[in-house]
């Protein structure tokens, strides 16, 4: 999943849980107009349905979260021992350390994932228990409403459309939220990487100036060379003014958003900006990632 999507995931989830409110209402209006005991009591009945159906989600939730926290651990790896140290022994003694707390590790995620293979196992049995009762109710509900005609029909119709909508809108808003939460700890590692790269990228450039200080003393000063560090902002900055045609936005303040770009955080602008559509809203929202970093 990219970051892109991610970032999407916010505004996805404040969408959907509008309109998981707006279908809400409307089955509540609908069973206003629908004042049978018998709708009452299938209301309940499709309300345990649905509780019973969000646990067995749940457990779904709760094991994928777990392989996602195993495959984390297993994909860091081992720190490697430098070619010429292959024989430290404490070096040697402290990779065998982690080796261990790395068994450790997968055989307590193993033991963890059995437990919620078993825990799973139960709550779909409580479920499988239960079906036959609301098939029952479902049954005495549908004939009821047969036995009605065409206005009762028609709203029962309605009714049953809002609550399929209702369902497939909460099991959306599930997966918009699973991404919404990952949010956090994949920027983190991003993060992380690109100060990694950050350096690499420093360390070059500082090996590049050594040789070019060597180049000109041995010219006796014949040569003069300079090293530039590159960057993309000069791309970023022709991104910006193509994008700000039709905004309000000032050449001024697209060289003022690129003298801060800083590589850690400088997605989540033009996330920010695409998430909003308009470039001129984006001016108006003090509190957005996309101008806290000029603050």
């Amino acid at each position: 999943m990219s970051a892109w999507q991610q970032a999407c995931a916010y505004k996805e989830y404040e969408e959907l849980t509008k309109q998981v409110e707006t279908t809400r209402a409307e089955i509540a209006r609908l069973d206003a107009a629908l004042s049978h005991p018998i709708f009452e009591q299938y209301r309940q009945l499709e309300l345990k349905e649905r509780s019973l159906s969000e646990q067995d989600s749940y457990f779904v939730t709760l094991t994928n979260n777990l392989e996602m926290a195993r495959s984390q651990l297993v994909q860091r790896g081992i720190p490697d021992i430098p070619e010429p140290l292959r024989s430290d022994p404490a070096l040697r003694r402290n990779r065998d350390v982690i080796e261990s707390a790395n068994k450790v590790m997968e055989d307590q995620f193993a033991l963890l994932g059995d437990l919620v293979i078993k825990a799973k196992a139960r709550a779909s049995k409580e479920h499988e228990t239960w079906r036959p009762s609301y098939q029952a109710g479902k049954k005495d509900y549908d004939t009821y409403i047969q036995s009605m005609g065409g206005d009762y029909r028609l709203l029962a119709a309605s009714r049953a459309k809002a609550v399929k909508k209702l369902e497939e809108l909460e099991r959306t808003r599930a997966g918009e939220e699973r991404k919404k939460n990952e949010v956090p700890q994949i920027s983190e590692r991003r993060n992380k990487l690109l100060d990694a790269l950050q350096q690499e990228y420093e360390k070059y450039g500082d090996e590049r100036r050594a040789k070019c200080v060597k180049f000109q003393e041995d010219s006796a000063g014949k040569l003069r060379l300079r090293i530039l560090g590159s960057s993309n902002v000069d791309e970023f900055r022709t991104s910006l003014l193509s994008l700000k045609r039709g905004s309000y936005l000032r050449e001024n303040e697209i060289e003022a958003i690129c003298s801060h770009v800083n590589p850690a955080i400088s997605s989540w602008p033009c996330c920010d900006m695409r998430l909003h559509k308009n470039p001129a809203t984006w001016r108006r929202r003090p509190k957005t990632r996309a101008l806290r970093f000029l603050e």
